[in-house]
């Protein structure tokens, strides 16, 4: 159960990365945006192939740096992270 719950949550995180605009993912260059998509992806649609060895390794390496940098982002404001219409407030 703690391996499906990981998994869910790194479905939701790269979900969330897909949903951010490139000028905040450009704020934040050490962070590999375009991976956590591709893992995302992988996670939903491969999910009898992935490998809870490198899904622990994300989580213990991986993951830390990118609190790290939402956190420096949502200084700019929470709608700042928002792509959609109503975040960018066109």
């Amino acid at each position: 159960m703690l391996h499906d719950a990981l998994l869910f949550q790194l479905i939701v995180i790269g979900e969330a990365v897909k949903s951010l605009a490139d000028e905040l993912k450009d704020r934040e260059r050490n962070i590999p945006w375009a991976q956590i998509a591709a893992q995302r992806d992988f996670i939903a649609h491969a999910y009898f192939r992935v490998s809870m060895t490198r899904i622990l390794n994300t989580v213990t390496n991986d993951l830390p740096p990118l609190e790290e940098a939402i956190d420096r982002l949502l200084v700019l404001g929470p709608s700042a992270l928002d792509d959609t219409d109503e975040g960018r407030g066109d």
